[in-house]
Protein backbone atom coordinates (compact mmCIF):
# COMPACT_ATOMS: atom_id res chain seq x y z
CA UNK A 1 0.00 0.00 0.00
CA UNK A 2 1.18 3.42 -0.77
CA UNK A 3 2.13 6.45 1.61
CA UNK A 4 -1.20 8.07 0.21
CA UNK A 5 -3.79 8.27 3.27
CA UNK A 6 -6.49 5.78 2.28
CA UNK A 7 -10.16 5.84 4.06
CA UNK A 8 -12.50 2.89 3.61
CA UNK A 9 -16.22 3.38 4.75
CA UNK A 10 -17.90 -0.17 5.84
CA UNK A 11 -21.57 0.42 5.52
CA UNK A 12 -24.65 -1.87 7.43
CA UNK A 13 -22.53 -4.33 8.98
CA UNK A 14 -23.06 -5.16 12.86
CA UNK A 15 -20.30 -3.88 15.20
CA UNK A 16 -19.74 -4.03 18.84
CA UNK A 17 -21.39 -4.02 20.92
CA UNK A 18 -23.62 -6.03 18.67
CA UNK A 19 -22.08 -9.86 19.13
CA UNK A 20 -22.84 -11.72 15.55
CA UNK A 21 -20.71 -13.07 13.34
CA UNK A 22 -20.88 -10.66 10.75
CA UNK A 23 -19.63 -7.81 13.39
CA UNK A 24 -16.83 -10.69 14.21
CA UNK A 25 -15.87 -11.11 10.80
CA UNK A 26 -15.36 -7.38 10.27
CA UNK A 27 -13.74 -6.88 13.49
CA UNK A 28 -11.19 -9.36 12.71
CA UNK A 29 -10.37 -8.15 9.27
CA UNK A 30 -10.16 -4.65 10.49
CA UNK A 31 -8.68 -4.79 13.61
CA UNK A 32 -5.14 -6.42 11.76
CA UNK A 33 -5.18 -4.44 8.85
CA UNK A 34 -5.20 -1.00 10.85
CA UNK A 35 -2.39 -1.95 13.32
CA UNK A 36 -0.53 -3.08 9.84
CA UNK A 37 -1.10 0.04 8.07
CA UNK A 38 -1.21 3.04 9.87
CA UNK A 39 -2.12 5.07 6.38
CA UNK A 40 -5.37 2.76 6.30
CA UNK A 41 -8.20 4.63 7.72
CA UNK A 42 -11.39 2.29 8.77
CA UNK A 43 -14.64 3.63 9.40
CA UNK A 44 -18.08 1.60 10.20
CA UNK A 45 -21.27 3.07 9.98
CA UNK A 46 -23.83 0.14 11.63
CA UNK A 47 -27.19 -0.12 12.98
CA UNK A 48 -27.88 -0.21 16.54
CA UNK A 49 -30.77 -0.51 19.27
CA UNK A 50 -29.40 1.77 21.89
CA UNK A 51 -30.03 5.58 20.49
CA UNK A 52 -27.52 7.04 23.22
CA UNK A 53 -24.48 5.55 20.90
CA UNK A 54 -23.22 8.01 18.45
CA UNK A 55 -19.42 7.45 17.55
CA UNK A 56 -16.95 5.72 18.92
CA UNK A 57 -13.14 5.03 18.09
CA UNK A 58 -11.66 1.24 18.19
CA UNK A 59 -7.99 1.97 18.21
CA UNK A 60 -7.68 3.20 14.47
CA UNK A 61 -11.73 2.41 13.14
CA UNK A 62 -14.04 5.01 13.44
CA UNK A 63 -17.59 3.54 14.31
CA UNK A 64 -20.90 5.75 13.34
CA UNK A 65 -24.28 4.21 15.60
CA UNK A 66 -27.83 4.81 13.52
CA UNK A 67 -30.62 4.45 15.33
CA UNK A 68 -32.09 1.06 14.10
CA UNK A 69 -35.35 2.64 15.38
CA UNK A 70 -35.98 4.99 12.92
CA UNK A 71 -37.35 5.20 9.94
CA UNK A 72 -35.60 4.74 6.29
CA UNK A 73 -35.34 8.67 5.36
CA UNK A 74 -33.61 9.61 8.66
CA UNK A 75 -31.17 7.01 8.43
CA UNK A 76 -30.29 8.06 5.23
CA UNK A 77 -30.06 11.34 6.15
CA UNK A 78 -27.91 10.04 8.84
CA UNK A 79 -25.76 8.28 6.20
CA UNK A 80 -25.09 11.65 4.40
CA UNK A 81 -24.14 13.81 6.99
CA UNK A 82 -21.53 11.43 7.61
CA UNK A 83 -20.27 10.37 4.52
CA UNK A 84 -20.43 14.00 3.25
CA UNK A 85 -17.86 15.41 5.18
CA UNK A 86 -15.31 12.47 4.77
CA UNK A 87 -12.61 11.96 1.73
CA UNK A 88 -13.39 8.18 1.11
CA UNK A 89 -12.18 6.11 -1.27
CA UNK A 90 -13.96 3.26 -0.91
CA UNK A 91 -17.53 1.85 0.13
CA UNK A 92 -17.19 -1.47 1.28
CA UNK A 93 -21.25 -2.35 1.50
CA UNK A 94 -22.37 -5.20 3.53
CA UNK A 95 -25.98 -5.99 2.19
CA UNK A 96 -28.11 -4.31 -0.56
CA UNK A 97 -29.82 -1.82 0.91
CA UNK A 98 -26.41 -0.12 2.35
CA UNK A 99 -24.93 -0.15 -1.00
CA UNK A 100 -28.18 1.75 -2.35
CA UNK A 101 -27.60 4.11 0.17
CA UNK A 102 -23.63 4.51 -0.37
CA UNK A 103 -24.09 4.82 -4.29
CA UNK A 104 -27.38 7.47 -4.06
CA UNK A 105 -24.80 9.37 -1.56
CA UNK A 106 -21.83 9.04 -3.35
CA UNK A 107 -22.75 8.30 -6.76
CA UNK A 108 -18.92 8.22 -8.41
CA UNK A 109 -17.35 6.20 -5.30
CA UNK A 110 -15.91 2.95 -6.31
CA UNK A 111 -18.02 0.10 -3.74
CA UNK A 112 -17.00 -3.39 -2.89
CA UNK A 113 -20.59 -5.37 -2.27
CA UNK A 114 -20.52 -7.81 0.40
CA UNK A 115 -23.54 -10.63 0.56
CA UNK A 116 -23.11 -12.77 3.73
CA UNK A 117 -26.42 -15.21 2.34
CA UNK A 118 -28.38 -14.74 -0.92
CA UNK A 119 -32.34 -14.45 -0.59
CA UNK A 120 -35.15 -14.79 -2.41
CA UNK A 121 -35.83 -11.25 -3.50
CA UNK A 122 -39.20 -9.63 -4.62
CA UNK A 123 -39.22 -8.33 -8.61
CA UNK A 124 -38.50 -5.02 -7.43
CA UNK A 125 -35.36 -6.09 -5.02
CA UNK A 126 -34.50 -8.38 -7.59
CA UNK A 127 -34.62 -5.38 -10.62
CA UNK A 128 -32.17 -2.68 -8.10
CA UNK A 129 -29.82 -5.54 -7.23
CA UNK A 130 -29.54 -6.13 -10.90
CA UNK A 131 -28.48 -2.53 -11.48
CA UNK A 132 -26.04 -2.70 -8.16
CA UNK A 133 -24.27 -5.73 -9.36
CA UNK A 134 -23.62 -3.72 -12.56
CA UNK A 135 -22.26 -0.95 -10.51
CA UNK A 136 -20.28 -2.66 -7.96
CA UNK A 137 -16.38 -3.28 -8.59
CA UNK A 138 -16.52 -6.22 -7.09
CA UNK A 139 -19.18 -8.64 -5.04
CA UNK A 140 -17.71 -10.95 -2.18
CA UNK A 141 -19.50 -14.21 -1.14
CA UNK A 142 -18.56 -16.85 1.76
CA UNK A 143 -18.68 -19.76 -0.25
CA UNK A 144 -18.51 -21.51 -4.24
CA UNK A 145 -22.00 -22.34 -3.69
CA UNK A 146 -23.17 -18.69 -2.94
CA UNK A 147 -21.03 -17.74 -6.18
CA UNK A 148 -22.75 -20.49 -8.61
CA UNK A 149 -25.81 -19.12 -6.85
CA UNK A 150 -25.70 -15.78 -8.11
CA UNK A 151 -23.46 -16.54 -11.40
CA UNK A 152 -26.24 -18.45 -12.41
CA UNK A 153 -29.43 -16.47 -11.20
CA UNK A 154 -27.81 -12.38 -12.34
CA UNK A 155 -25.90 -13.59 -15.31
CA UNK A 156 -22.89 -12.10 -13.39
CA UNK A 157 -18.98 -12.54 -14.94
CA UNK A 158 -17.16 -15.23 -12.64
CA UNK A 159 -14.48 -12.48 -12.39
CA UNK A 160 -17.01 -10.58 -10.71
CA UNK A 161 -17.45 -12.36 -8.24
CA UNK A 162 -14.49 -13.52 -5.08
CA UNK A 163 -15.36 -16.16 -2.43
CA UNK A 164 -13.86 -15.18 0.88
CA UNK A 165 -14.47 -18.17 3.02
CA UNK A 166 -15.03 -17.39 7.13
CA UNK A 167 -12.63 -19.31 9.57
CA UNK A 168 -13.57 -23.09 8.33
CA UNK A 169 -10.33 -24.27 7.44
CA UNK A 170 -8.54 -23.49 10.87
CA UNK A 171 -11.69 -25.44 12.37
CA UNK A 172 -11.24 -28.52 10.16
CA UNK A 173 -8.08 -28.76 11.63
CA UNK A 174 -8.89 -28.27 14.97
CA UNK A 175 -11.69 -31.38 15.00
CA UNK A 176 -9.53 -33.60 12.51
CA UNK A 177 -6.72 -33.27 15.65
CA UNK A 178 -9.24 -34.06 18.42
CA UNK A 179 -11.03 -36.39 16.98
CA UNK A 180 -8.82 -38.45 14.46
CA UNK A 181 -9.12 -41.26 16.57
CA UNK A 182 -12.63 -41.84 17.17
CA UNK A 183 -15.03 -43.75 15.35
CA UNK A 184 -18.54 -41.72 15.84
CA UNK A 185 -19.11 -38.14 17.20
CA UNK A 186 -21.89 -35.90 17.72
CA UNK A 187 -21.33 -32.69 16.14
CA UNK A 188 -23.95 -29.61 16.92
CA UNK A 189 -24.95 -27.16 14.37
CA UNK A 190 -26.48 -23.79 14.56
CA UNK A 191 -27.39 -22.88 11.35
CA UNK A 192 -29.19 -22.58 7.74
CA UNK A 193 -29.29 -25.37 5.70
CA UNK A 194 -28.73 -23.80 2.81
CA UNK A 195 -25.97 -25.39 0.44
CA UNK A 196 -24.26 -21.41 0.66
CA UNK A 197 -24.36 -21.81 4.75
CA UNK A 198 -21.73 -24.27 4.97
CA UNK A 199 -23.37 -27.03 6.67
CA UNK A 200 -22.60 -29.85 4.47
CA UNK A 201 -19.39 -28.74 4.01
CA UNK A 202 -18.95 -28.94 7.64
CA UNK A 203 -19.66 -32.74 7.92
CA UNK A 204 -17.46 -33.31 5.09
Amino acid sequence: MSNHDRTIFHLGNPWPPTISGGAIRLYNLLKPLSETYSALKSNVITDINDPRLSHREFGAIGVFYINKKQNLIKKIMRYRRILKNQKIDLIHSHNLRASLIGFLILPLCPQILEIHSPQELSFFKKIIAKLLFKRVVKIIVLSEEAKKYFLENFKLSPAKVVVIRNGRDKMSALINRQFKNKKQYNLGYLGGFEPWDGAYQLVE
